[in-house]
């Protein structure tokens, strides 16, 4: 006989997802209590998982959040109660954000139709055909491909400009401090057979009074001074490290939304051939007549 389950671990589907739900909704423990009819300990417990609700009480914070019991337990992740909009989510894997926003009827844009003033289809398609059309076209794939490339490229170097930003900003002013900053520059003059050559001679090479004007100037560039463009210095020169440490993520970005504007560009090509074929056949047919 199976065993029923007194608790969740604290990242359990459940318990993680409970929690999310009350923040969102910014609802307290007291208030929570008083709806489940139960104490503040016991929601408390649930959103920590230290204690499983009973079916009847799952149900309720179902009911209470306008979700399922199967988001709530991790049998899905779609959280709408919307039959038709979770069907269409669990098929695709589009979220219920985007599948809602394809359906809008008050969206103008979506509602829009070609404007043919020659009748040249017997319905004229809707913007919402058009996507369609392209979601079927070679392009997609590309298109899909090269976003998640640029996704991932460009958040590696997101998470290095975050990573530069605070260690100019927070680091203690110390000679290791100076050094690893001049270090960044080693790089442009490594292939020239100089490793080290900007941290090495600061460390070693530069009297005490020479290295005081370099940190002068080191901390001027990390100052909270702006430059003529109304930049922060210390923050541009996050990002220009970042750019020049992350230059392959920044290349390969950059790659990536070159194929992606070529992908459109070619399912545009393809619509314009098209449009001229279909336009051009029909007055073939009627010249045949």
């Amino acid at each position: 006989m199976a065993k029923t389950k007194k608790s969740f671990d604290y990242g359990d589907p459940f318990p993680s997802r409970f929690r999310n739900l009350i923040e969102k909704k910014g609802a307290t423990l007291d208030a929570l209590a008083a709806e489940f009819n139960t104490t503040r300990q016991t929601v408390s417990n649930w959103q920590n998982g230290v204690t499983v609700p009973d079916a009847v009480s799952i149900c309720d914070i179902a009911r209470y959040f306008g979700v399922t019991t199967d988001y709530l337990l991790g049998l899905t992740d779609v959280k709408t109660i919307e039959t038709n909009v979770r069907a269409v989510a669990e098929y695709t894997g589009l979220s219920e954000d985007a599948i809602k926003a394809l359906s809008d009827p008050y969206n103008p844009h979506l509602q829009c139709e070609i404007n043919d003033i020659g009748g040249t289809f017997s319905a004229p398609p809707s913007a919402k055909d058009i996507v369609s059309d392209f979601i079927k076209s070679k392009e997609f794939s590309t298109f899909s491909f090269e976003m998640t490339k640029f996704f991932s490229q460009y958040l590696r170097f997101a998470e290095t400009y975050k990573e530069k930003r605070e260690w100019i900003r927070f680091a203690p002013r110390d000679e290791e401090f100076y050094k690893k900053f001049l270090g960044m520059w080693d790089s442009y003059v490594e292939d020239l057979g100089a490793p080290d050559f900007f941290s090495g001679y600061f460390s070693s090479e530069l009297a005490d009074k020479d290295k005081k004007d370099v940190e002068k100037r080191i901390d001027e560039l990390c100052s909270d001074k702006k430059d003529s463009q109304g930049d922060v210095l210390w923050d541009k020169m996050a990002w220009n490290v970042a750019s020049s440490e992350a230059k392959e993520e920044t290349n390969g970005s950059d790659l990536s939304r070159f194929r992606i504007q070529q992908a459109i560009q070619s399912y545009l090509d393809d619509v314009e051939g098209s449009i001229m074929n279909l336009v051009l056949g029909d007055e073939s047919d009627g010249e045949n007549h």
